[in-house]
């Protein structure tokens, strides 16, 4: 039996080249976004910390992909928090919390609920 040995193709190292700068820009992307990023991310976390100490909620909702958004990151939240479940939570797939105001401008939660 005689072994084969694969040869890549022309256009099998065109697309190893198109990979190796998809990961080159990502790269530099999130240089740039440290920049660009590091000081409103962590005023949103001291104000996050600060609302929890308060005993208030962070509340995520979201549509669609942002839906699925607001849960990793409500799950993110409670991950070194399971015993305080309530801290965060995510109102995007339950129709019995939210709904639309009359001119469809406004998403409300509904009374009673939270």
């Amino acid at each position: 039996m005689k072994a084969v040995i694969a040869q890549p193709a022309e256009d099998t190292v065109d697309l190893l080249a198109r990979i190796r700068r998809q990961f080159n820009d990502s790269a530099q992307l999130k240089l740039k976004a440290h920049d660009a990023l590091a000081g409103p991310i962590a005023r949103a976390t001291e104000i996050m910390v600060k609302c929890l100490l308060a005993n208030g909620k962070i509340l995520a909702c979201g549509n669609g992909g942002s839906a699925a958004d607001a849960q990793h990151f409500s799950a993110e939240l409670l991950k070194p928090l399971r015993a305080r479940a309530s801290w965060a939570r995510c109102y995007c797939a339950d129709d019995r919390l939210l709904y639309l105001d009359r001119d469809r401008k406004r998403l409300r939660i509904r009374a009673g609920i939270l």
